[in-house]
C-alpha cells in the first residue's frame, strides 16, 4: 500500500516484491501509461519493453516496468 505525497490518492500494488524490493516509507517514483512507446502510440510499444533489446521507450527511464490493468 502506498500513498501520494499530497495524500490525494492511495494505491494498492500486487509487484514482484522479490525482483525489485521496497521497504517501508521508501519514496518511489511511479508513472501510469497506456503505452510504453514515446509517441504514446500503441504500434511502438511491443518494441521497448523488452531488456534484451534496445529501447527508445519511456521504460528506459525507469529500473522496474510491469504490465496490468488498473482497477477502480
Amino acid at each position: 500500500m502506498a500513498r501520494s505525497e499530497s495524500n490525494d490518492m492511495h494505491l494498492t500494488l500486487d509487484y514482484n516484491s522479490e525482483i525489485y524490493p521496497i521497504t517501508t516509507g521508501e519514496r518511489i517514483n511511479m508513472m501510469l501509461a497506456t503505452s510504453l512507446a514515446a509517441s504514446g502510440s500503441d504500434d511502438d510499444a511491443a518494441k521497448t519493453w523488452r531488456p534484451d533489446r534496445d529501447s527508445d521507450g519511456i521504460d528506459k527511464d525507469f529500473e522496474y516496468v510491469m504490465y496490468g490493468k488498473v482497477r477502480l
